[in-house]
C-alpha cells in the first residue's frame, strides 16, 4: 500500500511551463538591466509560488486501507422474470424495461444492503449472490436477454421456488439480518402446470413485495426476426399473440409469501414500500479491505495563497516588478 500522485495537469508540462516562465522573466530583467539583489528576490518568489503551484498539482494523496462502511442489516433478493411476455409493449418501453428501472430505483433507495438477483425463464438462474456491490446486480440485470421466441416453452412461475429456495436459506442462517424479497413478473402461466405454493418460504421473509407489471387488456411482443417493418409474435391460430397481466397469480404468490402485491405503473409506486423498509432496518459500521486515498493538496492552497497577498501587496506598493 503505497502514497500516490495524482496530478490535474501532467507533471512533465506543469514543472517546464514554470521553468520557462521563470527563465523569461530572468532573461528581461537582466536584459533591462535590473540590480542584483531585485532580480534574485524576484526569482526566489516565482520559485516559491511555481513550487506551490506544482506541489498543489500534483494532488499528492496518502493511501488509507481500513475504511468504515455503513452498511444496512438488509439482504435484498430481486427474482424477475424473464419470459416472452415480460416483453410486452404495454409498458412504456416495455414491461422488461419498466422492471429492470424498478429494480436500480429500489438499490438505490436501499443503498448499503446486499442484494441478489434470479432469472427465470424456463428455467431459474442466480445471476448474482448476494453481494454489496451494487454495480454487480446492475451489470447482470443489463446482461439479461430476451429469450427466443422458438425455444420458449411456456411460462411457468413454479421454475423460480427452488431457486429462491436456496438463497433464502443461505440469508437465514445469518444472525440479525433481514430477508427482503421482490418478485417482478405479469404473472402469466402459459404452460399445462398450475401455480404451486410458495408458502414455505415466507418462513425466510421478512418484507418485500410481489410486482406486477402490465394491464389487463394486454400488449405484444415483437419478433426479434423482424427484416421488413414491425411483426409480432403469433398464438397457435396464427393471431398477433397478447399478453395480459394475470393479477390472481400475483396476488396467491403474495399471499404465499405474506407480503403486499403491488402493480407497477413507475417506479414512484414503490416509494412507501421503500421507505417502510428503509425504516425498519439499521445501519452496519462495517469495515472494508479496500484501500482509499486522502487528498493533501488542500494543505498547500493556505501558503499559496498568502505568497500571492504578499506579491500582490509589494507590486502595489512598489508598482513595479
Amino acid at each position: 500500500m503505497e502514497n500516490i500522485f495524482n496530478p490535474v495537469i501532467p507533471l512533465f508540462i506543469i514543472i517546464p511551463a514554470f521553468a520557462a516562465v521563470i527563465l523569461l522573466f530572468l532573461f528581461f530583467m537582466i536584459k533591462r538591466r535590473f540590480p542584483g539583489k531585485r532580480i534574485a528576490a524576484t526569482v526566489v518568489r516565482l520559485v516559491i509560488i511555481s513550487a506551490l503551484v506544482v506541489i498543489i498539482n500534483a494532488r499528492y494523496m496518502t493511501a488509507r486501507q481500513e475504511t468504515i462502511t455503513n452498511a444496512r442489516n438488509l439482504d435484498v433478493l430481486f427474482v424477475l422474470d424473464n419470459t416472452l411476455s415480460m416483453y410486452a409493449d404495454d409498458c412504456e418501453n416495455g414491461r422488461m424495461s419498466l422492471a429492470r428501472a424498478t429494480c436500480k430505483y429500489l438499490m438505490d433507495h436501499l443503498e448499503g444492503a446486499n442484494f441478489a438477483l434470479i432469472q427465470f425463464d424456463n428455467n431459474a438462474q442466480i445471476l448474482s449472490p448476494f453481494t454489496q456491490d451494487s454495480m454487480t446486480i446492475s451489470d447482470a440485470l443489463a446482461t439479461i436477454n430476451r429469450p427466443d421466441e422458438y425455444y420458449a416453452t411456456g411460462t411457468s412461475l413454479n421454475v423460480a421456488h427452488d431457486t429462491m429456495k436456496e438463497l433464502l436459506a443461505s440469508s437465514a442462517e445469518k444472525e440479525n439480518r433481514k430477508t427482503i424479497v421482490f418478485f417482478l413478473s405479469d404473472g402469466e402461466i402459459t404452460s399445462d402446470e398450475n401455480l404451486e405454493s410458495f408458502s414455505d418460504l415466507s418462513d425466510y421473509i421478512n418484507d418485500g413485495a410481489v410486482l406486477g407489471f402490465g394491464t389487463e387488456k394486454g400488449g405484444s411482443m415483437k419478433t426479434e426476426y423482424s427484416y421488413m417493418g414491425e411483426q409480432y409474435i403469433s398464438d397457435s391460430n396464427g393471431f398477433i399473440a397478447v399478453s395480459k397481466l394475470d393479477e390472481d397469480n400475483l396476488e396467491k404468490l403474495a399471499d404465499d409469501m405474506s407480503v403486499k402485491y403491488i402493480h407497477v405503473t413507475s417506479t414512484t409506486d414503490l416509494e412507501n414500500t421503500a421507505d417502510r423498509i428503509l425504516r425498519s432496518s439499521r445501519e452496519i459500521p462495517t469495515k472494508s479491505d479496500a484501500v482509499s486515498y486522502d487528498d493533501t493538496y488542500f494543505y498547500w492552497t493556505l501558503p499559496l495563497l498568502a505568497v500571492l497577498i504578499l506579491e500582490l501587496t509589494f507590486y502595489i506598493r512598489k508598482n513595479r516588478l
